[in-house]
């Protein structure tokens, strides 16, 4: 609190604490932590990406759908004649290469349905592509694997067969996240290309890098371009193929999938979970994005070292405000770091660069929150200490004031105008000049100095110091009240007409009541310019007054000793308690204090000029 800047040691063990909180989410996710939660936000990232981006158009979906399946009047699968006359309508379409996500490793119920397929195969003036889940061997570095892809007991298949054809098998597999999820594509697996890999290149694309490529879905899935596998070999009443409803026009140019969207015989639907879909997707439309994502070179990278960047800059800053700020500030900057980290991420993703923003965020909340609450508390204990160090000095109201502006127990030196107030108890020596224990003084003092700050602060005053038997307040600082002469001639008139009775009478029950009769006070009032604030190390610090009106004040006191009465006023404080009283009887207000008496000049120790002076009247 207070000053913008904590002490040296405390501010470099309050960052220390911010770093190794903010170190603890890193280790756990560099382990692996977090990883659900993660690649939620990853999705939603993904999600808003694409709902912002257009759909690839150079990617065609053939599905095997439900129409599709009617109209050839069977449930899945398909009979292979079906998927050879799709190979033979596409050639004819001049499509850029085609893909069929079915597998085709084992021998059909009909020999004829395999034949027809193989010859069809065999034909393609296209690049083929065909999905296989199945590795036949182990092939050696640099070779790939062998699948029996077009083949089964009848006949010879896979490379055997593929290696005179313009077709090829590929990996339909894709590696899974932790949470289940496919994110990436890779250009491999078991030693088989992939099938977007394969069909990618087929297409004359770059395919999948070497080191993998992120997903970068369209979602929805249905955003895709698409038609019913139907609309290509579609069946006229007597079985044949009716050539009128090819859409030859949407699919030139183009790279075409097959695959199925239908539910099979067993109620399996093949679909996915995929990065940044909300609903799980066919296994041809998972192929379809990987395929499209190759085609465009692999738009969407990961920022994984650049999110372990912005997690080291969200717990240097941590700890940078844990250093220097205060509590408002530390927070302000932790709220603003918090709500940047996730608008930072949506910025790079739209660029193509998926950053993760849990990394930072969660350093962040650990870091900048551990921050935060070290520092509320240093700021809690400080505000006890400048509480119990304010209250030596003001009332208990503004102490709340005080505090409110966010003291540290330190006031602000201030140039104001103020009255100052000198209390000094006569009959003090006498009194305990028989005292058999040393307690005894203490216990008078303690007795009349504990009085004289209850009137003070009664009336709004500051007691300033303590001076043997003598105490010094202050009316109008440090905080500034334009009716502080008043309340100090008002606290006057309660110290010499109720609490010093009331002393009497106290210390009467315990010293006697002769020696407590002869006690009396000695008062002297003056109000003008003052040099106000605190003073002193933070272990011993004070509130200090000083300058000709505290002076004056004190001299007044001294001067009562030669009087008749108990209290001098200066002519200062007079012309402002006549003043407020004028004003109050001038709408009806009768002041409890009274009008004060004049006494005439008198010469003041230390001054050159004499000082019209006042006392209370009677």
């Amino acid at each position: 609190m207070g000053a913008g800047r904590t002490g040296r040691g405390t501010g470099w063990i309050a960052a220390l604490l911010v770093l190794v909180a903010a170190a603890v989410p890193a280790l756990v996710i560099a382990v692996g932590g977090f990883a659900s939660l993660r690649g939620e936000a990853a999705d939603r990232l993904l999600h808003n990406r694409a709902a912002s981006i257009d759909p690839p158009r150079d990617v065609v979906i053939l599905a095997v759908d439900t129409r599709t399946v009617n109209d050839w009047g069977q449930s899945l699968p398909l009979p292979r004649s079906a998927y050879a006359d799709a190979i033979e309508r596409l050639n004819d379409a001049g499509v850029r290469a085609i893909g069929i996500d079915v597998q085709f490793t084992e021998d059909s119920p009909d020999a004829t349905e395999d034949r027809l397929l193989r010859e069809a195969v065999k034909r393609s003036r296209l690049d083929l592509v065909l999905a296989t889940s199945e590795v036949a061997s182990r092939p050696s570095p640099g070779v790939e694997a062998d699948t029996n892809v077009l083949g089964g007991s009848r006949t010879e298949g896979g490379d055997a067969f593929l290696r005179n054809t313009r077709a090829r098998a590929a990996h339909s597999s894709f590696p899974l996240g932790d949470d289940g999820k496919i994110r990436r594509a890779v250009r491999s697996i078991d030693g088989l290309s992939t099938f977007a890999h394969a069909l990618a290149t087929a297409a004359g694309g770059p395919g999948v890098p070497a080191a993998g490529m992120l997903l970068d879905p369209v979602v929805p899935a249905d955003r895709l371009v698409r038609r019913s596998l139907d609309d290509l070999i579609p069946l006229t009443r007597d079985g044949y193929l009716d050539d009128s409803r090819i859409p030859r026009a949407e699919l030139r140019g183009k790279v075409v999938l097959i695959g199925a969207t239908a539910v099979g015989p067993s109620g399996d639907t093949d679909q996915k979970l995929v990065a940044g879909s909300s609903d799980r997707v066919y296994g041809v439309e998972v192929q379809a994005m990987a395929t499209a994502t190759a085609l465009a070179g692999a738009p969407l990278s990961s920022g994984g070292g650049l999110s372990w960047a912005l997690a080291a800059l969200a717990a240097l800053l941590s700890a940078a405000a844990a250093l220097r700020r205060r509590l408002a500030e530390q927070v302000g900057i932790v709220v603003g770091l918090g709500v940047l980290i996730p608008l930072i991420a949506w910025i790079a993703v739209h660029r193509g660069l998926l950053l993760d923003p849990i990394l930072p965020w969660l350093v962040l909340a650990f870091g900048g929150g551990a921050g935060v609450v070290q520092r509320a508390l240093e700021e809690r204990r400080a505000r006890a200490a400048a509480r119990a160090t304010l209250s030596r000095f003001v009332p208990p109201a503004v102490v709340d004031d005080l505090l409110r502006d966010g003291s540290d127990g330190r006031i602000a030196p201030q140039s104001e105008t103020a009255t100052v107030m000198f209390c000094d108890l006569r009959g003090y020596t006498a009194l305990t000049a028989g005292l058999a224990r040393p307690e005894g003084l203490v216990d008078v003092l303690d007795a009349y100095l504990g009085t004289v700050s209850r009137v003070v602060y009664g009336h709004g005053g500051t007691v300033v110091s303590f001076q043997g038997d003598g105490v010094m307040a202050a009316f109008g600082v440090p905080v500034h009240d334009a009716g502080a002469a008043a309340q100090a001639v008002q606290a006057a008139r309660e110290l010499l007409t109720v609490a010093l009775p009331q002393l009497r009478a106290e210390l009467a029950a315990t010293l006697g009541e002769e020696p407590a009769s002869g006690l009396a006070l000695g008062i002297g009032i003056a109000t003008g310019p003052v040099f106000a604030g605190t003073v002193g190390p933070p272990t011993r610090r004070e509130y200090a007054v000083v300058g000709p009106t505290t002076n004056l004040a004190a001299r007044l006191q001294a001067r009562t000793k030669d009087e008749p009465g108990p209290v001098l006023v200066d002519d200062a404080t007079a012309a402002a308690v006549m003043g407020e009283s004028r004003a109050a009887a001038h709408t009806g207000v009768r002041t409890p204090e009274g009008p004060l008496t004049p006494v005439g000049p008198r010469d003041i120790r230390g001054l050159t000029r004499s000082i019209d002076c006042w006392t209370l009247a009677g």
